[in-house]
């Protein structure tokens, strides 16, 4: 789509600091994080709402995100995941992501 400024940050339009990234799967830092460390994991591939994600792009989303948080607790950081679904019916826009905030202990 677009409009949506996951898929412009994905394509490169927009900027980003990659943390990963696979055939299925985009993460990178926010750029107004809520706390150090905050990702977002997003699916390559745009869906219109939760009832038109492919199960294997959620599936990969959740993979990844457990390999990202595997790979900074291995570091020694804190780990927290929040799993957010967004949708703006006025823009209407989809996107889900996962979030997840690393922290040093």
């Amino acid at each position: 789509m677009e409009d949506c400024v996951f898929c412009k940050i994905i394509k490169g339009d927009i900027p980003s600091y990659k943390i990963y990234e696979d055939d299925f799967v985009y993460a990178f830092l926010d750029i107004n994080p809520s706390s150090p460390g905050h990702t977002l994991v997003v699916p390559k591939k745009h869906s219109e709402n939760i009832f038109d994600i492919e199960k294997d792009d959620l599936k990969q989303v959740i993979f990844a995100s457990k390999e990202i948080a595997q790979k900074m607790r291995d570091l020694g950081c804190a780990v927290l995941i929040y799993i957010i679904i967004m949708e703006q019916y006025r823009d209407k826009l989809f996107f889900i992501f996962i979030f997840i905030s690393f922290r040093v202990v």
